[in-house]
């Protein structure tokens, strides 16, 4: 039996039984695991609070060959606000849905946990509007997967330039200019200049990524961008994705 020491923030949990909990973790050094929790659903268990979804804790798991079981949770954060929050709830729930669907197992996430918890705080605190840090989720996530779009010059010819249209394909991840857009397909999104430049800095360094202004109707649709590229590298729909659009008209 090997002790890991590491930090986790559940994404899922599923009970077994009437006192312990199956639990999907997303931790800092072996990626995504599910855990058993024994003990975890007893009212006043010492596990109860550290194993409610999207509870930040330092966790001491047991391994034994594949399987693991949490041993004992200091919780850092519980992101209160969210939880209570029925449409922030539904949000943060496809987040970790998109998580579960990419996170690497058995290798460092960190990234992946870090730009969760990103999320997570920008929403606890109301401190940015939902669908900004959706559509920063939605591009940094498909940024550590590998799909990180280029979007410097026409995937196609080369050509740079600061006026006129672009369009993006989703299957590729690369700009196309108007003239090699001519024959365009339908998962090609156009893209006029303040969408561009939007897209470049959602898709850049994840420090300054949460910080940009857009009009609604333009955020909505980079938002659409965005959802409609995880989808298409996923090769799935979502459905807490399509619980949260529900809930938001």
């Amino acid at each position: 039996m090997t002790n890991i020491n590491c930090m986790g923030l559940v994404l899922k949990t599923q009970p077994i039984g009437e006192r312990d909990k199956r639990v999907t973790v997303l931790t800092d050094s072996i990626g995504l695991i599910h855990c058993f929790a024994r003990g975890a659903q007893s009212i006043g268990g010492r596990l109860m609070s550290a194993t409610q979804p999207f509870a930040y804790s330092a966790m001491t798991l047991f391994q034994r060959k594949e399987s693991y079981s949490l041993d004992h949770a200091d919780i850092d954060k519980l992101f209160m606000a969210v939880s209570i929050d029925i449409a922030k709830l539904s949000l943060v729930q496809y987040f970790a849905q998109a998580v579960i669907a990419h996170a690497p197992r058995e290798e460092d996430a960190r990234e992946t946990l870090r730009l969760l918890l990103n999320c997570l705080h920008f929403l606890n605190g109301d401190q940015m509007e939902p669908a900004i840090v959706k559509v920063v989720f939605e591009f940094q996530l498909m940024k550590l997967c590998g799909y990180q779009p280029l979007l410097e010059e026409c995937g196609s010819c080369g050509e740079q330039r600061e006026e006129g249209l672009y369009f993006f394909s989703l299957s590729e991840g690369i700009l196309r200019c108007e003239a090699c857009a001519q024959t365009r397909r339908e998962e090609e999104c156009v893209l006029p200049p303040p969408i561009l430049k939007a897209l470049r800095h959602v898709s850049g360094d994840l420090s300054k990524a949460f910080f940009f202004q857009l009009p609604g109707e333009q955020l909505s649709y980079l938002g659409d961008i965005g959802e409609r590229y995880l989808q298409y590298h996923s090769e799935r729909r979502y459905e807490t994705l399509d619980y949260y659009k529900s809930m938001n008209g």
